[in-house]
């Protein structure tokens, strides 16, 4: 077993995926109404399960052996040591209408506490990010 992973490295790698993630979707939003799924209140955009599929590679290459959980889907043992939780399009109703308030939202859990998290918003170029130990 290898050393613990600290919060702070956990938020480095949660900042680069969310930022990466965003930066997809906000490159992208000339395609914001390709719809893969409508529902009574919600809508799943293709750009949504691209932007944590590009979310899940970033933390996959730092980290291999960690649990995904996203908004689009996602497989995890509940007693998972580390757990990634990852909503790709925060606010995906604002992001098809246009709207700028929208965000790619990352957080991570170690022994089922949240050690970190980083919010990054792409149309503002505004990341706010915290961490277990640290400054928020």
């Amino acid at each position: 077993m290898g050393a613990p992973v600290q919060p702070a490295d956990l938020l480095a790698v949660a900042i680069e995926a969310a930022t990466i993630a965003g930066d997809h979707a906000l490159h992208n939003v000339h395609r914001r109404h390709e719809v893969a799924e409508r529902f009574a209140h919600d809508v799943k955009l293709k750009l949504d399960l691209e932007c944590q599929a590009t979310a899940e590679q970033v933390i996959r290459a730092h980290y291999p052996g960690h649990q995904l959980l996203g908004e689009e889907g996602g497989r995890f043992e509940e007693s998972a040591d580390v757990l990634w939780i990852i909503d790709p399009i925060d606010g995906t109703v604002n992001f098809l209408h246009g709207l700028p308030l929208w965000c790619c939202s990352i957080a991570v859990r170690v022994g089922g506490r949240i050690v970190a998290g980083a919010v990054y918003l792409p149309s503002m170029k505004e990341t706010y990010a915290a961490r277990l130990g640290g400054p928020a």
